[in-house]
């Protein structure tokens, strides 16, 4: 399934989004790989966790049906630790130590000056991305596929994959067939990141159960770009 064209332009009009802020720990020394696979658990567990909660049921909702934003930020010591401690959201994890939180969605407008100050996550890539190799993966693993011929920062990357998991998550193919999910949260989900190729782009883009995330154009790319592709258990078609 694919980003709606309308969904991608409503998003685009908002002058005041609901957003989901996907902050990045950044004193940590991580791979591309682990940051973008902590985001993707961050945001599906906040989702799942959260999301049906009664305090955070409407926030859910808000952000769900007029803007699905996300937005990736960085913070480090005593600002790391404030955000476990005073702000609702859900981490995700690299080498058992959370590494990505996504908050609670809020409207931008209502963030507090801690929020304001968090600075955008965009670091220099160290490492190239895409180091799991498909055929050596369990069909209990949701794999991410970034396309190779869309350029993207490590920081913008991280947004797009968020979109992606909870596409790939909460489809009509994943509703119509359940049970993968259910042993996929089961197992924490698990998720990886492969190689960038034009074949495999094209070869996910075939399957009825990969999500296409569309961009709206914000930051980096041109609006209607396809970024990135997510199945669970592309090794079984």
């Amino acid at each position: 399934m694919h980003d709606d064209p309308a969904h991608v332009e409503a998003r685009k009009a908002q002058t005041d989004p609901w957003v989901m802020y996907l902050v990045v720990r950044s004193d940590l020394e991580r791979t591309p790989d682990e940051v973008l696979v902590a985001a993707a658990e961050a945001a599906v567990r906040c989702t799942d966790t959260l999301g049906a909660s009664e305090q955070h049921r409407e926030a859910f909702g808000e952000w769900s049906q007029r803007s699905f934003r996300k937005v990736s930020v960085r913070a480090k010591g005593k600002h790391w630790e404030r955000l476990l401690r005073e702000y609702p959201g859900a981490p995700g994890h690299a080498r058992g130590e959370p590494l990505v939180m996504a908050l609670v969605p809020r409207r931008r407008s209502e963030n507090d000056a801690f929020l304001r100050g968090l600075q955008v996550y965009n670091p220099a890539i160290a490492a190239p991305i895409g180091a799991s190799r498909e055929e050596e993966l369990s069909p209990d693993v949701l794999c991410f596929v970034l396309n190779p011929s869309v350029p993207m920062s490590l920081g913008k990357s991280v947004a797009q994959v968020g979109h992606a998991v909870l596409m790939c998550a909460w489809s009509d193919s994943a509703r119509a067939d359940p049970e993968p999910f259910v042993r996929w949260r089961a197992r924490e989900y698990p998720c990886a990141i492969l190689e960038s190729t034009a074949e495999r782009w094209q070869r996910f883009g075939a399957s009825p159960r990969c999500a296409t995330v569309r961009d709206a154009g914000l930051t980096e790319v041109v609006a209607g770009s396809e970024t990135v592709r997510a199945m669970l258990g592309p090794n079984t078609l």
